[in-house]
């Protein structure tokens, strides 16, 4: 044969006698699974009667591989298990590993491919209460709400929860104040215009790459759920809300100095071990007005001190009873951090309604011709701002908010109207989109949620039924749910493997395999980022200098000469890889992701090396060596895959050997009588 790079053999693998030994620089490759799929095509692996049968096999294709890999190559191999049918796991991934290593190979890692935080979610858990949390501390289990025609509400189950690990992110803005930050894949009900009507059929799903700041998100602003018994009445939601307007806690002041050190007399008094501040009571700072409104009425059933000072009133109280009730409602302590707690969402809206008026009573301002509440809130205390948006959309009241700088910590102004005005569509309002703007990398979670007919392709109810249409279908319209905010949004495609069984744990990770040849072999170390702040070591200075106290009379001198510190690049990569799997718009069941063998190839291969993949698939591994600056050959036994890898590697210029074309080149060798090789 004449000298080629960037082969694609039409054939099995299990014959690889057209390339010449040691010859290869890297293999990267993801068999079939055994028992999953059915490729159809003759002589495919994976359809093996037996497990052992389809590790034997598999395993003498890799001695192939051992014979054409270079003595300093690296192998790399993703393989997933199988279960039996009496539910017990193969352990094919282990059984695989062994039997590579009894052939001969050095198995030098195993690495955990784990299918990967602020979004908040307004979800329910199995005993029926409700919480407002981030979408990082959802667990399976739990119920978030998605709509149906006739504004029909629907609690539907989360299956999986997948961290995705950290991700390129965009920030979406819209008109009232709304935000999600969230990956360019991940995907909205939009529309293009404010106008009312159409079909369930013609809702329009798009990624956030793809929006526009002429889109319209559908946002839903009235939960319209019933959250529970109404365990507090309308008075203690009041008092709750006014406190988070005007309040502050009372604490027993020990007499602490700047930076934290107690005053002379403290250290006096204490020798140095005073007790921790001890929250005593609670204190209201507001207005005349509030007193001439009659709002403080309905602090008076607990015990309080009123102070006047000009238009100023204080009230105090260290009623352990109303210490009790705001303490029960309310977190954190200071008007950058305080906000409801979760027991605050499961006491009915008659308590949180009054929430919703004691805040507005103490820091609202009504315009009447506008019919609407004005409040200035800092910027920085995010969670309230998200509280009182949950609040207005419990009770369907409109909410708008905007954030705006000052010459301290910005500002978040916020309309409420008691009322909604606006047209809906679906059940739903439209929300402009104002801006789309890049976030940099984020930790980015994914949930799975249960398939649930919500009446969006036809007149026919039927609840907790998957709808018989078409799979495209059915994961357009199936899989729709609101975010906190009320933004309309579809889960991305669930990123473990589809699994109906209920009685054992989703199996969410892959193992990748780290064989060598020989002890010696190439490998280009490979860095990942800090988990935790570099000033642990000591500071931003990474090299040690100078001396300390602890270095006399140690020995460990040595330690700061030796500079032991971090690599300020990162640290050496681990084996657990948190990476999303990739959906591929081609007819190639499995295809894995570019980045879980980016990583293999550049610490496997050598610039202008070859890297093997004898189960070719969609060519994942052969693009990605061609983006890494090394060659590549593969082996595909599926007319139409090779296809999909012609049109994925259009770009660069491949030979395809079929059987014609390996019999054309074997004779035209004969003839020159030459060895082909590379």
């Amino acid at each position: 044969m004449t000298e080629k790079k960037d082969i694609i053999f039409n054939k099995t693998s299990e014959d690889m006698s057209d390339i010449q030994d040691e010859s290869v620089d890297c293999i990267v490759t993801s068999p079939p699974y055994w028992a999953l799929r059915d490729y159809g095509v003759d002589g495919q692996l994976g359809l093996e009667k037996t497990f052992e049968e389809y590790i034997n096999k598999l395993c003498d294709i890799f001695d192939e591989g051992k014979r054409v890999l270079k003595k300093e190559g690296t192998c790399w191999v993703n393989l997933g298990d199988s279960y039996l049918s009496n539910k017990s796991l193969c352990m094919i991934p282990q059984r695989f590993a062994i039997e590579m290593i009894n052939r001969g190979w050095i198995l030098r890692n195993t690495i955990i491919w784990c299918l990967e935080e602020n979004t908040m979610m307004f979800i329910k858990d199995e005993n029926g209460n409700f919480f407002h949390i981030p979408i990082s501390k959802v667990i399976p289990g739990m119920k978030v709400i998605t709509q149906g025609r006739n504004n029909q509400f629907n609690e539907v189950k989360i299956l999986n929860v997948f961290n995705n690990g950290n991700k390129d992110t965009l920030k979406i803005k819209t008109k009232t104040g709304r935000e999600v930050i969230c990956t360019p894949d991940h995907q909205f009900v939009v529309k293009k215009s404010t106008t009312i009507g159409g079909s369930y059929r013609k809702l329009k799903i798009k990624k956030a790459s793809e929006l526009k700041i002429t889109d319209f998100f559908y946002v839903n602003e009235n939960f319209n759920i019933d959250l529970g018994k109404n365990k507090k009445d309308y008075r203690d939601g009041f008092i709750v809300g006014f406190y988070l307007a005007e309040g502050s806690y009372i604490k027993n002041k020990v007499g602490i100095y700047k930076d934290n050190k107690l005053s002379k007399n403290s250290q006096k008094r204490w020798g140095g071990n005073a007790p921790e501040n001890k929250i005593v009571g609670v204190q209201f700072s507001c207005g005349i007005k509030d007193i001439s409104s009659g709002y403080i009425e309905y602090l008076k059933r607990y015990k309080i001190n009123t102070y006047t000072y000009k238009n100023n009133v204080v009230i105090n109280s260290r009623d352990k009873k109303l210490l009790q009730l705001i303490r029960e409602f309310v977190d954190d302590d200071t008007c950058y951090k305080k906000h409801l707690s979760q027991s605050a969402f499961n006491q009915g809206n008659i308590f949180i309604d009054g929430i919703l008026d004691g805040f507005l009573a103490g820091d609202g301002c009504y315009i009447k011709k506008e019919d609407r509440y004005r409040i200035g809130i800092t910027r920085k205390n995010k969670k309230l701002v998200e509280d009182l948006q949950i609040l207005s959309r419990l009770l369907g009241y409109d909410f708008r908010c905007n954030f705006r700088d000052n010459k301290y910590t910005g500002v978040a102004d916020i309309a409420i109207r008691k009322k909604s005005v606006r047209k809906r569509s679906f059940g739903c309002i439209t929300d402009k989109i104002e801006s789309i703007e890049k976030n940099g990398e984020k930790k980015v979670f994914d949930i799975e949620i249960q398939p649930l007919y919500t009446g969006h392709l036809g007149n026919n109810q039927y609840k907790n039924k998957i709808c018989g249409s078409s799979e495209k279908i059915k994961l357009k319209y199936n899989n729709l749910y609101f975010l906190a905010n009320g933004i309309w949004t579809h889960n991305c495609k669930p990123n473990a493997m589809p699994s109906s069984a209920k009685d054992r744990f989703t199996v969410d990770f892959e193992y990748l395999y780290f064989f060598v040849k020989s002890k010696k072999y190439y490998f280009e170390q490979q860095l990942e980022p800090y988990t935790k702040p570099m000033n642990r070591w000591g500071g931003e200075k990474l090299n040690a200098d100078g001396e300390s106290n602890w270095d006399e009379g140690t020995g460990q001198k040595s330690y700061r000469d030796r500079n032991m510190r971090p690599n300020p690049k990162g640290r050496n990569k681990r084996c657990v890889w948190k990476i999303n799997t990739k959906s591929y718009k081609g007819a190639h069941f499995a295809v894995y992701p570019e980045e879980l063998i980016e990583a293999p190839i550049k610490a496997g291969c050598p610039e202008n090396g070859i890297v093997l993949d004898p189960f070719m698939g969609a060519g994942t591994t052969a693009l990605v060596a061609k983006k890494s600056g090394k060659n590549f050959i593969g082996y595909e036994l599926n007319p139409e895959y090779i296809e999909i890898i012609k049109k994925r590697l259009s770009d660069y210029e491949i030979n395809i050997m079929t059987k014609d074309t390996i019999i054309s080149e074997i004779e035209n060798d004969l003839k020159k009588k030459s060895i082909w090789g590379f």
